[in-house]
């Protein structure tokens, strides 16, 4: 009965601003949501949330997309572990010792995706504003004005570059930056 566990990770994960998972969006998030419900329990709240994978999977060409994949290609600071069937198995009956190398290899998977995330992050499209506004949405860092696009509407948007992290950000002009041009 995992009743406890998904009330647990659930209130775990409403308190996060942005949820960042690797394959997270096609397994986790839906296995957790079908638990939630299976238990007559309410499901997650929205959150954002950036999944790592779909950075990897359309911005770079690995030979496989896996998180051992990239790690290996990004040469990361922390390693996965490698795990086995047996050892699921045998952690899954209440081998401790199992159950010891299974929470090992989970917590290095959060650390890997943390680097990946980290590195990753100025290549993510879309990023939920994490920062006030004027300085970078995934960082905080500062933006420099790369260029400025007019249009016949009103809607003239700057392409601006963080000088810490190298991300991309395209918005539309404030009034005080249409007052400067």
């Amino acid at each position: 009965d995992d009743r406890e566990l998904c009330m647990r990770m659930k209130a775990i994960l409403e308190k996060a601003d942005l949820l960042i998972t690797y394959n997270g969006i096609q397994c986790d998030i839906p296995f957790l949501q079908t638990r939630l419900l299976h238990h007559g329990l309410d499901p997650l709240v929205p959150t954002a949330h950036k999944d790592v994978y779909y950075t990897v999977r359309h911005k770079l060409k690995l030979s496989r997309n896996r998180l051992y994949n990239v790690q290996t290609f990004l040469g990361l600071k922390n390693e996965k572990s490698p795990v086995n069937f047996i050892q699921w198995l045998r952690a899954l009956i209440g081998n401790k010792k199992a159950q010891q190398e299974i929470l090992y290899h989970c917590k290095q998977d959060v650390l890997v995706l943390e680097d990946a995330y980290m590195k990753l992050r100025p290549l993510m499209i879309a990023h939920p504003r994490m920062h006030g506004y004027g300085s970078c949405n995934k960082c905080g860092g500062t933006l420099l004005k790369n260029k400025t696009y007019y249009t016949t509407g009103k809607n003239n948007k700057i392409t601006l570059k963080c000088k810490k992290c190298g991300g991309w950000e395209t918005r539309i002009l404030t009034k005080k930056e249409m007052n400067g041009l």
